[in-house]
């Protein structure tokens, strides 16, 4: 369920004023679709002319909406939406959509201090590179 605060003020933007931020790529997305929820850290964002818009993440975890069993390693690199849908500022330095791909998503931007940490994901194994990534965002 996507509740929102009531003193929140929400702003609406299209997907290729999102990619354009600084403060997307080394930041999180997670989407929820089905009985699942799936997570991972932004790598790049792409908006492209076949009207979808395109995540690459370091890494995925997939977990049940139950929260039961925790988070484990998901084999996903991407994550695709539709450009076609509005996203919002919920503030707290989270950005929502929903889509057709995904039932509902979350941005979590780069230093809003919510991150995946990737040791709770159960059968990842982080390279050098990715720590380095999850440190500089």
């Amino acid at each position: 369920m996507y509740l929102r605060q009531k003193n929140t003020r929400e702003a609406s933007m299209n997907w290729r004023e999102v990619a354009n931020r600084d403060d997307v790529v080394g930041g999180e997305i997670e989407t929820q679709e089905g009985e699942f929820v799936f997570r991972g850290p932004i790598a790049s964002v792409e908006v492209r002319d076949d009207g979808l818009v395109y995540f690459q993440v370091a890494w995925a975890a997939q977990k049940p909406i139950s929260m039961e069993g925790g988070w484990v390693k998901h084999e996903t690199t991407s994550f695709v939406a539709s450009a076609d849908v509005s996203v919002e500022d919920i503030g707290e330095g989270k950005l929502h959509f929903r889509t057709s791909f995904a039932e509902s998503g979350t941005i979590f931007l780069k230093g809003s201090g919510n991150k995946l940490d990737p040791r709770r994901v159960r059968g990842l194994r982080v390279c050098k590179s990715h720590k380095r990534h999850a440190k500089a965002s």
